[in-house]
């Protein structure tokens, strides 16, 4: 008995050791998932020499951004400019990405809207369970009032059991282990089919009505702070910037937003620019996917005219 507890224990600290040094099991989890998403911006961090630009946030700056027409309209090479929004990101994991580059960007993007701070479980997402440490766990100390989550909080392996589930009961075989997303003609990673639509809609500007209770004591305001911090030390140019949304042509309160922007930069010392593009007026019908996500056309077009207002 006590041989076989003996060998039981080495194995689970060999696989702890493994799952906090290696790539196993992250690099299991396919492309379309946050790791995978993950891995594919990683990726570009790894791959890009000298970083000028990088945009920060989660889908809506994914799809709005085209690194390539920013680059070009720079006159930059397309390695200096980097779009490494991320499905579901969050502020924590744009901090560690912001911290993993060797040679600092001279220029972040970091998108802010309501919606990035409305939903404030962090703990939940697969970039915290990857990245995060006890120091961390701290942060958000309040979530750990239950064995769940602290067993997450002082295992990796414990954490990562339902990528070994899905990858040994529900993998897909048609994708290949560590598979990247693909990117497309404007530099973009390729996540939806041509006119493809997610949801028809407008944004609902009430969301914002309640902008100081949502943000005050949220994890995601530490983070950001951390950001600005981090940022103001490392001579980074820092700019918040609210991406385009579908709002209602009647509505009158899209001025809230400028309220809630107003309320955000005073949170951050370091902040240079503000960029209030939620009311963007496109010449092009048609460019929504749902309530804030931009197709191609969309993307094409507010990418040509986003650096024209950064000079300005």
């Amino acid at each position: 008995m006590k041989k076989f507890v003996l060998t039981f224990l080495i194995f689970t600290i060999g696989l702890e050791v493994l799952v906090r040094t290696t790539t196993v099991p992250w690099i299991f989890e396919p492309s379309f998932s946050q790791i995978g998403s993950l891995r594919s911006v990683e990726k570009e961090i790894v791959e890009a020499d000298s970083t000028k630009i990088v945009f920060l946030g989660n889908s809506l700056t994914r799809d709005a951004v085209s690194p390539l027409i920013v680059s070009d309209s720079l006159n930059l090479n397309k390695k200096e400019v980097l779009n490494l929004g991320l499905s579901a990101g969050n502020y924590f994991i744009d901090e560690y990405l912001i911290k993993s580059f060797k040679v600092k960007p001279e220029i972040i993007f970091l998108q802010v809207d309501i919606g990035r701070f409305e939903y404030d479980q962090i703990e939940d997402t697969y970039y915290f369970i990857k990245y995060s440490k006890l120091n961390d766990w701290n942060t958000i100390s309040k979530y750990w009032y239950s064995p769940d989550n602290f067993l997450t909080s002082i295992s990796k392996l414990y954490a990562s059991r339902d990528i070994w589930h899905r990858f040994v009961f529900f993998r897909n075989e048609s994708e290949n282990i560590g598979e990247i997303i693909k990117k497309d003609q404007l530099g973009q990673f390729e996540v939806y089919k041509n006119n493809e639509t997610l949801n028809e809609g407008n944004f609902d500007l009430q969301k914002y009505k309640n902008y100081k209770e949502t943000i005050d004591g949220s994890n995601s305001l530490i983070y950001l702070k951390k950001i600005c911090k981090f940022s103001q030390e490392n001579n980074i140019n820092l700019n918040f910037i609210h991406m385009p949304i579908k709002i209602d042509s009647d509505s009158t309160e899209a001025d809230i937003v400028n309220d809630f922007l107003l309320y955000i930069e005073k949170q951050c010392s370091g902040v240079q620019g503000v960029y209030n593009f939620a009311n963007f007026n496109f010449e092009n019908n048609n460019i929504f996917l749902d309530y804030g996500h931009l197709n191609n056309i969309g993307a094409e077009e507010f990418s040509k005219n986003l650096m024209i207002s950064y000079e300005k």
